[in-house]
């Protein structure tokens, strides 16, 4: 039975919990999970792709492929990660299997969400535009992702463990009414990583984005940033104990 009222505070602080347990019983896939944001972010130090005097557009593009390919090499370890949580599942190795019906439904999502992301606040901010229309285009686009986003967040576990209903509509059905604790809960989980990306920064100086400071900037962020990562799994993963109702049900034949 679907929770009627969702708490804010609780979901946030048992998922930290929940990815120190993770964290413990896999300890190898929280190393992967590092490498694997750490050296996306380094190569993002490295490789500029703001591509100053061209295409902003490509610019984004290229930021996006970037974040997709981190993205697929992820997947393995957030599906561990929701299986580990939901069904007390230990996955002892990295798995990177993208012939696996699971892998690419999880992945598929995550791109198709990434790019409704780009299109609105990216793009569509540099398509020349009056500003008045692409100004009201990206305010109203990024309001529509926020809202796609939360609202599919119990749709990603579904997927991870195969839920019998795991479709798009199921989990906008099962989420319906809870939009707006579950977007203060994700944003509530984000300010710990705010707050390290600010101590960071302050206390680097002027050196935080250049030279050897810059790069151990970025890789202390990384860590944050994994950290932080997992920690939305693992909320998701709750969130989808107490929400799913339609997702768990058979399909009907």
């Amino acid at each position: 039975m679907a929770m009627d009222k969702l708490p804010i505070w609780s979901p946030v602080t048992t998922g930290y919990r929940d990815v120190l347990s993770a964290l413990a019983a896999m300890p190898g896939l929280g190393v992967y999970a590092l490498v694997i944001v750490v050296f996306f972010n380094v190569f993002d130090f490295f490789v500029p792709l703001d591509m100053d005097g061209g295409s902003l557009i490509l610019g984004s593009i290229l930021r996006f492929v970037l974040s997709a390919a981190q993205n697929f090499f992820l997947v393995p370890i957030m599906i561990a990660v929701h299986r580990f949580i939901i069904l007390d599942e230990v996955m002892l190795r990295y798995l990177l299997e993208p012939n696996q019906r699971i892998f690419r439904t999880f992945f598929g999502w995550l791109l198709a969400l990434s790019a409704l992301g780009l299109m609105f606040t990216s793009i569509f901010a540099q398509l020349g535009l009056p500003p008045v229309i692409a100004g009201a285009l990206v305010v109203g686009g990024v309001f529509v992702t926020i809202v796609v986003m939360v609202r599919l967040t119990i749709f990603f576990p579904a997927i991870a463990v195969d839920a019998p209903g795991a479709t798009a509509s199921n989990a906008w059905e099962d989420s319906k009414g809870h939009g707006l604790n579950i977007f203060f809960i994700l944003l509530l989980a984000t300010l710990p990583l705010i707050a390290v990306m600010f101590v960071v920064v302050v206390a680097l100086g002027p050196g935080a984005q250049t030279g050897a400071s810059g790069l151990a900037a970025i890789v202390l962020i990384g860590v944050a940033q994994t950290f932080f990562i997992l920690v939305c799994v693992a909320i998701a993963s709750r969130l989808f104990q107490a929400l799913a109702d339609r997702l768990v049900r058979s399909s009907p034949t």
